[in-house]
């Protein structure tokens, strides 16, 4: 036979958790003909001890199953976790590709389009006549003074 105390101990927790499990239904009525008092200090026997063991490693093994499944959520979640960033990753490197052909593709019209208006200016150039003389209103007003003031003297003379 053993004190609550002594069981306590046995199975890691305190007397007042025992007590209080004790003075409860349904253990209550299944180990009161287990308990013995001498001496104000309450026993329990082997079979009471029994009860109460089947109680702490039932919830011992419950403890455990809850152990057991948030480590397999964890592991769960971490994998989803690595799988997401592996597709972060190659979206991001396919994203880069997108970008570099873009860019490419922005300088070949680029270059395209000064090709077409460097032909389009050589064209304009080599299909208008060629002109050595100055159209009058590109001369400066002085020249264009002298000019008028020569015609005059010579319809003068």
């Amino acid at each position: 036979m053993k004190t609550i105390k002594q069981i306590a101990d046995k199975f890691g927790v305190s007397k007042q958790a025992i007590q209080k499990r004790l003075s409860r239904e349904p253990l209550k009525s299944r180990i009161e003909p287990y308990i013995e008092m001498i001496d104000g200090t309450k026993y329990i026997d082997d079979n009471g001890e029994k009860i109460i063991k089947s109680l702490y490693t039932t919830t011992d093994a419950s403890i455990n199953k809850g152990i057991d499944t948030e480590n397999f959520l964890y592991a769960t979640l971490q994998k989803e976790l690595d799988a997401k960033n592996r597709q972060i990753e190659e979206l991001q490197a396919e994203n880069k590709e997108l970008l570099a052909t873009i860019q490419i593709q922005a300088q070949s019209i680029n270059v395209d389009r000064h090709n077409k208006l460097a032909d389009t200016m050589r064209k304009a150039l080599t299909d208008s006549p060629s002109t050595t003389v100055a159209p009058e209103s590109s001369l400066s007003f002085f020249v264009r003074l002298s000019r008028i003031l020569g015609r005059r003297k010579e319809h003068l003379e």
